[in-house]
């Protein structure tokens, strides 16, 4: 059974609310009233009218300038629309109307109205009564266009009245009562959140007055709106033996102190860097996600003042012992130095994962009370530096092969030209040796210059491709014809397997012939006297497939990732002999990814490689 709230008193204070919304509500009304009366009032003013008039005629003589052609029916009930006319016309000079707001009144005589008329310079204003006994005035207005006339704008406006208000005030009648029925309503709310309170206090003492004991009722709090509401809620903390001033500060304080580690977490957990901090033993007390992440724990590490967190802090292991169970620490490492303790602490921990080395930065700062003056815990950052790492290793191995790639045909071409510039007596054949020799070298800078141009644009995304439509046939030939004397110098046996019938591709010739030469060069330079080079190239109904073995050197497993890698190059003595800067492979991997396709390799040490480009044919 629902219990109502007995009839209260209203306090003074409601009462005060009540009169003050209401004063606001009758004040919103008489606003409204008063702009309506003023914008009726404007409307159909004398100037206001005049103003309109004038306005009118430069717009029609303006239009009809523009075009000859122009709608001035449409026009006047334009005019008429925006102006709040009773109607708009056009009069000619024999007094018919050539366009009017009304079209029943088109081309009919204009009857003049005989009510008293006064004139200001061209205009004439006319007063009459309108066919339901309303005072109106007509405005007349000669109107021109250029040296065009086109007879009279008339403009008839309604003078105010009382229905002319009322009719204005209807237009807003929406606004004038939203307002003031917002004002109730929000006094309304405000009365309820006042008196509500009350009536729960009134309906609790009344239970009270109806059981058998007063302690037999168990009180309750109200919401704490107004000082009656206030002192209930205290007389009945005070009944229940709670102090509430004490209960509300503790509140307070662990509401705020929760907050704030909560914005903390959450800022600590958005960064990328492992974030840590250990005890004066140095075990871990706070780990974030990505601390958490790099030492491979299942959850983050987040220990306060509970003791059986603490508890769980003395019981897990120490953090050097975290990193050493994921990274390689050496024993001499600076961090396991026990006299390192109360200084800053920088040094770079390695491991392999998924066959490559991964490098991290890992920094220990003392971390001291405020006020104590002892260190008390360490403050732990790690990053992954790994890609930095290999910018650093990738930029030195790029300067090591651009000195080599540079120095050599530099000292060869400066040693031949000082021979031909300072000997007196060298023969002909000589001659044509050297500057052969010299020849041979620039086209081998240029030749590396290029390369470095189309690594420049392959890691900008800018390495562009002109397809044409293209004979493979045709381009096998022209890449066999190029390297068939290198293999008859080394007394190699080239052994070629095509196709019957190879198709024709839409490609880019020039760059799809370097790839099969490097790949076919590479052959060459790794394969021994002697040795063996196939090239096969097979077309299907979807793919053509070029592969490229030989019975040279090979690779190693651990350098099979690394051959398309830009400036890589084997470690093999009998690899390093050879001339070369590392970006063929590289180079070809881009351009056959262009093409839409893939490039492959298989290789075993000492038993040879073979190479695999496979393009679509679409």
């Amino acid at each position: 059974m629902r219990l109502s709230y007995p009839p209260i008193r209203l306090p003074r204070r409601i009462a005060a609310y009540f009169l003050l919304f209401a004063l606001a509500a009758l004040l919103w009304l008489s606003v409204g009233a008063v702009y309506v009366a003023r914008n009726v009032s404007d409307s159909r003013s004398e100037s206001g009218a005049l103003r309109l008039l004038g306005q009118a005629t430069d717009r029609i003589g303006l239009a009809f300038v523009r075009d000859k052609h122009v709608d001035l029916q449409a026009l006047m009930v334009e005019i008429r629309a925006e102006s709040g006319a009773e109607y708009c016309a056009i009069v000619s000079p024999t007094s018919e109307a050539t366009a009017h707001s009304d079209p029943q009144w088109i081309n009919k005589p204009v009857a003049e109205h005989g009510g008293a008329s006064e004139r200001w310079g061209d205009v004439l204003r006319v007063e009459y009564v309108m066919d339901d006994g309303t005072l109106a005035h007509e405005y007349q207005a000669p109107l021109k266009a250029a040296d065009t006339d086109l007879g009279t704008f008339r403009m008839s406006v309604r003078q105010p009245s009382l229905w002319s208000f009322l009719r204005a005030g209807a237009q807003h009648s929406l606004l004038a009562f939203l307002g003031p029925a917002c004002c109730l309503a929000a006094g309304a709310v405000l009365m309820n959140r006042l008196v509500r309170p009350v009536a729960e206090i009134e309906q609790q003492l009344s239970l009270v007055a109806m059981s058998p004991s007063v302690e037999s009722y168990p009180l309750q709090e109200v919401p704490s709106v107004g000082t009656a509401a206030m002192g209930w809620n205290r007389v009945v903390q005070q009944r229940t033996g709670g102090t509430p001033t004490d209960s509300l500060r503790q509140r307070i304080g662990q509401s705020r102190v929760e907050g704030q580690q909560g914005r903390l977490d959450a800022l600590l957990n958005s960064i990328p860097e492992g974030v840590a901090t250990t005890d004066r033993r140095g075990r871990p007390t706070y780990t974030n996600l990505s601390m958490a992440a790099i030492l491979g724990l299942r959850d983050v590490v987040n220990t306060g003042a509970d003791s059986r967190n603490g508890e769980a802090a003395n019981q897990s292991p120490a953090f050097v012992e975290l990193l050493a169970n994921r990274w390689n620490l050496a024993e001499d490492d600076p961090l396991q130095d026990e006299g390192n303790q109360s200084r800053a602490v920088v040094t770079e921990l390695t491991r392999e994962e998924n066959g490559q080395r991964r490098v991290a930065r890992v920094a220990r700062h003392p971390l001291c009370i405020v006020g104590s003056g002892k260190q008390e815990a360490h403050v732990w950052m790690i990053r992954d530096v790994t890609q930095q790492k290999l910018a650093e290793e990738m930029r030195d191995q790029f300067i090591d092969t651009v000195t080599h790639e540079l120095r050599t045909p530099l000292a060869n071409i400066k040693a031949y030209a000082e021979t031909l510039a300072l000997a007196d007596m060298i023969d002909i054949e000589q001659q044509k040796q050297f500057l052969n020799t010299i020849n041979s070298e620039a086209t081998r800078l240029a030749r590396f210059v290029d390369d470095l141009l189309s690594v420049s644009s392959m890691e900008l995304g800018s390495l562009s491709l002109n397809k044409l439509v293209t004979d493979v046939a045709r381009l096998v030939d022209e890449v066999i014809s190029k390297v068939k004397p290198l293999m008859d110098e080394k007394e190699q046996t080239f052994e070629v397997v095509l196709s019957p019938k190879l198709p024709e591709l839409v490609l880019d010739k020039d760059k799809i012939a370097t790839v099969l030469i490097n790949l076919l060069g590479n052959a060459v330079k790794y394969t021994p006297v002697g040795g063996r080079v196939m090239f096969r190239v097979n077309a299907t109904d979807r793919h053509l497939e070029a592969s490229v073995e030989d019975t040279g050197v090979g690779i190693t497993e651990d350098e099979l990732p690394k051959v398309f890698d830009k400036f890589f190059r084997s470690g093999d003595p009998r690899v390093q002999q050879e001339t070369g800067t590392g970006l063929g492979l590289a180079l070809a991997q881009e351009v056959v990814r262009l093409h839409g396709g893939r490039i492959t390799v298989e290789s075993e040490l000492d038993k040879g490689s073979k190479f695999s480009v496979l393009l679509p044919l679409g």
